[in-house]
């Protein structure tokens, strides 16, 4: 789960979808509020997906955090 604002505009986080969806393993983005749920593979960690996926120069990463949905 990813806690995000934009840089510029703080409530423009709906484009992340666009970044995420280009990265290999990502299966699925839903963006609500400020929160991203992010659908990843295994392998990947948080830390990679954002230095991927350049959300960091976009956006401002608030919170990231592993939640397990098994």
């Amino acid at each position: 789960m990813l806690r995000i604002e934009g840089k510029e505009c703080r409530e423009c986080i709906e484009p992340i979808k666009i970044h995420l969806y280009k990265t290999l393993g990502i299966k699925g983005v839903r963006a609500k509020g400020h929160d991203v749920a992010v659908i990843y593979n295994d392998r990947y960690e948080v830390e990679d997906i954002i230095k991927e996926t350049g959300v960091d120069k976009y956006y401002r990463v608030l919170e990231a955090s592993i939640v397990n949905y098994r």
